[in-house]
């Protein structure tokens, strides 16, 4: 026979239904009825341990050892990760409520009853493919008892009802509902960036992931996650009924110390933005992180993103205590850092050009494009020319050339013998941008120099 301890209840009639809701805690608490993990930077997480729930239309907890006045409805419940004691997860560790039915009166010579299970519904595809011996089971603590432990050892897809008979009188039965609360499995979580999505990885499975250092992306890194519920259930688990994550993003010591080495303060992670329902956004190693830093310090932070890229960022999902619930290790992918320009610097102080070009220099009468160069052979103007003047076909780039002017007056060589006077060089042939004798030594391109020509005497 078993031993239970007692809990005074006032009788309920012949025999009180038995059906079972299950009270979920909410928002804050939510993250307690789960499970929590605890961790340090380099060890896997563990969850702690949780009890499954039984509990009444109250939120009475039925599973507590005690024995229990038959309620009016049960509901099963087992938390994220429960599983037997051998750790195998295809199978839930079984559990169990003690209940008791009160025969009335109580008096009654014969107190034995006989218990019963049946699917709601024998037609469901899961009443016709499970055993109900596979998925509830009623031990009465000896033959007729009025008190019985329920074990429900897999989860539900079909109601179940659960039947008391009197063995003295068949007429007087009552029965109640055994319900199996969804399961939550765990948190799926997704990361993205525009320019980026399709290397933003995340592997739920493992809890790790891939983010994208970019100093040049305007973009933040958006997160996201979604629930994960068990298939097998006959009331289903809200969304608003799970903790809804709060995130946290910290570095590996040794990348924060390379941060904090390159420029004081670095090292502190910044602040993820949580919103909705398990959504959230954060500026990490993008345009706006980088944006108070030099180029220089840009450049030391690549030497340390690239030294320190494998699985040295955490992202804690935490509970609204600021618990971790899950902790995934990203990687940098730094495939989009480019180096920074610091400074210029000349040595020895002078700027050479390697390969200097050389031009052309033409020289024309300004207002006569259509006329010989001013100094072809046989044109009426050669005789303009200074004697000791200079006047070169050709520059180099880099190198000043001076251009001498021509006779203040001379006489064509051409038909006529016409007197001519200059009035100056000219960068264009409309005369309107004085040429002052050399041309500098940045000048790039073919250069046409246009003289000032004018008319004083003519012979027939």
């Amino acid at each position: 026979m078993y031993e239970y301890r007692e809990k005074n209840h006032v009788a309920r009639g012949i025999i009180a239904g038995i059906l079972v809701f299950v009270i979920l805690v909410l928002a804050a608490g939510a993250g307690a009825f789960f499970y929590k993990k605890y961790h340090t930077d380099d060890e896997e997480e563990t969850p702690a341990a949780t009890t499954a729930l039984v509990v009444d239309e109250n939120g009475t907890v039925l599973n507590d050892g005690e024995i229990h006045d038959m309620p009016e409805t049960i509901m099963f419940a087992v938390p994220h990760l429960l599983r037997d004691v051998d750790g195998d997860e295809d199978e839930i560790e079984p559990f169990n409520a003690i209940i008791r039915a009160n025969v009335y009166p109580a008096n009654a010579a014969d107190q034995e009853v006989d218990w019963s299970a049946a699917f709601v519904n024998p037609n469901s595809s899961f009443a016709t493919t499970h055993r109900m011996s596979d998925c509830l089971v009623i031990t009465p603590i000896e033959d007729g008892s009025c008190i019985a432990r329920i074990t429900c050892k897999a989860p539900l897809g079909e109601q179940i009802r659960i039947t008391v008979t009197s063995r003295d009188n068949e007429d007087a039965t009552a029965s109640c509902l055994v319900d199996y609360k969804q399961q939550f499995l765990g948190y799926n979580l997704s990361l993205s960036q525009k320019g980026h999505s399709a290397v933003m990885t995340v592997n739920n499975s493992n809890h790790t992931g891939v983010v994208c250092a970019d100093f040049g992306n305007e973009w933040e890194i958006s997160i996201h996650c979604t629930y994960a519920k068990s298939d097998v259930y006959t009331v289903a688990l809200l969304d608003n009924e799970i903790q809804a994550p709060v995130y946290q993003l910290s570095f590996k010591p040794a990348l924060a110390t390379a941060l904090n080495n390159v420029k004081s303060g670095a090292g502190t992670p910044p602040t993820c933005y949580t919103y909705g329902q398990g959504s959230g956004q954060v500026d990490l190693f993008n345009e706006d992180w980088a944006e108070d830093y030099t180029n220089a310090e840009l450049n030391g932070f690549i030497t340390a993103l690239e030294a320190n890229k494998t699985g040295s960022v955490y992202l804690d999902l935490n509970d609204s205590n600021g618990n971790s619930m899950v902790r995934y290790t990203l990687s940098i992918n730094t495939d989009y850092l480019e180096t920074r320009v610091e400074s210029l610097s000349l040595s020895p102080n002078t700027l050479v050009f390697a390969n200097r070009a050389t031009y052309s220099i033409t020289y024309k009468r300004a207002g006569h494009e259509d006329e010989p160069d001013l100094f072809a052979n046989g044109s009426e103007y050669a005789s303009s020319q200074l004697a000791n003047g200079n006047y070169p076909t050709t520059y180099k780039n880099g190198t000043e050339v001076t251009v001498s002017d021509l006779n203040s007056s001379f006489t064509g060589t051409g038909a006529g013998s016409t007197n001519y006077v200059f009035n100056g060089w000219y960068w264009d042939s409309e005369m309107e941008t004085p040429f002052e004798g050399t041309i500098p030594d940045d000048m790039v391109g073919n250069v046409t120099l246009y003289a000032d020509i004018s008319v004083y005497n003519s012979h027939n």
